[in-house]
């Protein structure tokens, strides 16, 4: 049982691995092909492939939170970080076409309704934060915080590029790398989101298991009872 599962787990990330590879080579030839510009706009290629990306995680985890015990609270806090993320992608839309700083009002209600989820379960919450730190998903969604808060912002700084490219610099370049490699962030933690639904669904398996064993056991149990009596 335990080497098929984890024959399960090697398949499930080489298969992350391969499609991830394939979408950055994407990426390249497009960058190449139409220029970086018809991908760097704001309703470009990899902006809208970000977007879709963050949806998809955040509708993994919510569906995940649902069919769970062990983790339902965790997830239901967890999704709420897609959500925050996929209204900052949007802001210049939601600037544009509804009012000015309209994303940091939708993100300061998201925070406030996040607050207030931790507010009553914040014990469940950081016990199953606890049990979820050893498990696969959270590698996912730790490298893909990583790369998207910090690696993305640091490798796409204008300044490194022109210390790098010199009298060859091009704003574009800095903007791309950051786009592309905050893009691969999502991913991993999409990754993640589809590892967490998957835990889900393999926790209602055996919840689902246990409940049908208790119900046969315990009517054998009261058949010899009333053998006995």
């Amino acid at each position: 049982m335990s080497s098929c599962f984890s024959h399960n787990i090697c398949f499930r990330f080489s298969a992350y691995c391969i499609v991830l590879g394939i979408l950055i080579g994407i990426a390249s030839f497009l960058a190449q092909f139409w220029g970086g510009y018809f991908l760097m706009r704001e309703d470009g290629v990899i902006e809208l492939s970000q977007v879709a990306v963050l949806i998809l995680a955040a509708v993994m985890l919510y569906v995940a939170s649902n069919r769970t015990r062990e983790y339902r609270d965790f997830f239901k806090v967890l999704y709420l970080a897609p959500v925050l993320a996929i209204i900052r992608e949007n802001d210049h839309f939601l600037e544009t076409y509804v009012f000015d700083e309209a994303w940091e009002v939708l993100a300061v209600v998201c925070v406030i309704y996040m607050g207030y989820i931790l507010y009553r379960t914040h014990k469940r919450v950081l016990q199953q934060f606890v049990r979820f730190t050893a498990t696969g998903p959270f590698i996912c969604f730790a490298n893909g915080a990583f790369i998207v808060m910090i690696f993305a912002r640091i490798i796409g700084q204008q300044s490194l590029w022109e210390s790098l490219l010199q009298e060859h610099h091009h704003r574009m370049i800095g903007r791309f790398v950051e786009e592309t490699i905050e893009f691969l962030g999502y991913c991993f933690i999409l990754i993640g989101s589809m590892e967490c639904y998957i835990t889900a669904g393999q926790f209602a398996c055996k919840t689902a298991d246990s409940l049908s064993l208790t119900q046969t056991i315990q009517p054998s149990e009261e058949g010899c009872v009333s053998s006995h009596v």
